[in-house]
């Protein structure tokens, strides 16, 4: 496919190999069609140059994984990371597994489709048509979202929609390490880069110079893709925000919250880990891994 480049197509093949879960683990796919209102609503309100083939009705694929044990209403909708270019819910088995587990909850991990190949908004589309699928035989408030890196900002950028299009809203929402300000202009990119393992990501390879797989440079300010310069934040659900306190990302997770917090109509619980990485809740051997799991 033009455009793509064979380190990322391999990416892509690699972060779509299953993760070892345990024995008791249950993984059950449903797929669910791209919902016709939501790319109505898309293309007439978020700007950008449409990408033509985001107006097809398509197929997207989600898997339910939790212990076998759950008997529980409550769901996990996890919208897992990767920089928006990487990760599946195969990849994500073992966290997903984790989080149901702690909240006693079933997680729906949705199988968005990936940049370069589906830019922004089609993950967006995606997700928001996955949450109304959810709702046509779950209740709102059973419902919270889950999401890391890149995925906490998709889990920000489909709040952001869900409420614009008046939408009944999740009971809350998690976003850990979220990445949301795609332009990287803040302090921690380059200070923290000492003290965490994130890399500079890629440069897109098309050779119109754009910086992210995501979406042309003219739009890393728009709030659906940088929730950060979002100029509204009212109506949102009760946010649950995880950093770590060595992580590049960290300045643009403070400002997010920072912004939040000024509307008095906004709940969110902000949690820095001292001297951990990003998304370390991944990592067993951090010590407040399981912390950030229990919270």
């Amino acid at each position: 496919m033009k455009g793509d480049t064979p380190n990322i197509v391999e990416g892509q093949r690699v972060t779509s190999i299953p993760n070892i879960v345990p024995w008791d683990a249950v993984q059950i796919s449903q797929s669910f069609p791209s919902n016709k209102n939501v790319i109505e609503f898309i293309k007439k309100n978020a700007p950008g140059e449409w990408v033509p083939h985001s107006e097809s009705i398509v197929d997207i694929c989600g898997d339910w994984i939790h212990p076998k044990s759950t008997e529980t209403n409550r769901i996990l909708y996890f919208i897992h990371g990767g920089g928006h270019f990487l990760g599946s819910s195969n990849m994500y088995r073992r966290t997903a597994y984790q989080a149901a587990k702690s909240c006693n909850a079933k997680s729906f991990v949705v199988n968005y489709r990936l940049a370069p190949q589906n830019p922004y908004p089609i993950p967006i589309i995606d997700l928001v048509s996955g949450y109304l699928a959810l709702i046509e035989n779950s209740d709102p408030s059973q419902i919270i979202f889950i999401g890391d890196s890149a995925g906490g900002n998709l889990v920000a950028s489909t709040l952001l929609v869900i409420r614009d299009m008046g939408l009944p809203m999740p009971a809350g929402a998690m976003m850990i390490s979220p990445y949301m300000d795609l332009t990287h202009d803040f302090p921690s990119w380059k200070d923290n880069i000492d003290t965490d393992f994130l890399p500079d990501l890629p440069i897109d390879s098309r050779g119109d110079g754009r910086l992210r797989y995501y979406a042309p440079n003219y739009l890393l300010k728009e709030p659906y893709v940088s929730p950060s310069f979002a100029k509204d934040f009212t109506r949102l659900p009760p946010l649950l925000i995880q950093a770590g306190g060595g992580e590049r990302l960290l300045d643009c997770i403070v400002e997010f919250v920072a912004k939040i917090s000024a509307d008095s109509k906004s709940s969110v619980t902000f949690e820095v880990y001292n001297d951990h990485v990003h998304v370390f809740q991944f990592l067993d051997y951090c010590p407040g891994a399981k912390e950030s799991f229990k919270r």
